[in-house]
């Protein structure tokens, strides 16, 4: 019994301090509708671009997700995911 509950308790004190890691290393971005966005794609191949795009914000479901319009498709996307596109027209 009292080892269950030595584990618990390492288990909350890892659990609190990865939470805090994790919330010093977020960087919330905010985007607006019709704004020109990259997103990042999972890729396997070192020499393939890492960012996809641009594609256009079409509507903010909360704070952090996002849907974006690409040529092909639409695709719900969370921020952390997605960055500005600042020099680029908007795709047909």
């Amino acid at each position: 019994m009292k080892t269950h509950e030595l584990a618990r308790d390492k288990l909350k004190s890892s659990q609190k301090s990865m939470k805090r890691d994790c919330d010093l290393r977020v960087c919330e971005q905010k985007f607006n509708v019709g704004e020109l966005v990259y997103w990042e794609r999972n890729v396997g191949k070192k020499v393939e671009s890492v960012w996809r795009g641009p594609g256009v914000v079409i509507e903010v479901n909360s704070d952090s997700v996002y849907i974006v319009k690409s040529r092909r498709e639409q695709k719900v996307m969370h921020h952390d995911k997605l960055k500005l596109c600042e020099s680029r027209k908007l795709p047909k």
